[in-house]
């Protein structure tokens, strides 16, 4: 798929896959949160609280996107997972305006949102 992103996993991949029948699948595009970080970062947080840690895209070198794993928080933090083991070989923290920047900067916006895909499993 030359423009992959969490919609496109979600509709071509998720959502028809038989291998993710047990998950609840959720996308929400950058404009749920109205462009905003602080609601964006809000809905990670509670994601995370609800034992549903959500995926976030953020940008990598070039035009590339990279995504990680939030799978904890502090006030000025998201402890994410990233599955490049190369890169980082298991939870760290990364400060939530080193990515509000780099969103920021990657949409050429003062505050950015990004997509975000939630994936937990289905009750019953």
């Amino acid at each position: 798929m030359p423009h992959i992103g969490f919609e496109s996993i979600k509709t071509k991949v998720l959502d028809v896959d038989k291998n993710f029948s047990w998950a609840r699948i959720m996308y929400f595009k950058d404009s749920d949160f109205n462009q905003s970080f602080d609601k964006f970062a809000e809905f990670v947080q509670k994601c995370v609280d609800d034992s549903t840690p959500p995926m976030i895209s953020v940008p990598a070198s070039g035009k590339s996107w990279h995504i990680l794993t939030v799978v904890g928080y502090g006030d000025k933090y998201f402890l994410v997972y990233n599955p490049a083991p190369h890169i980082i070989t298991s939870q760290v923290p990364i400060s939530k305006a080193s990515i509000q920047t780099a969103l920021g900067a990657a949409k050429n916006l003062q505050d950015a949102a990004t997509d975000s895909l939630v994936l937990s499993r289905k009750s019953g």
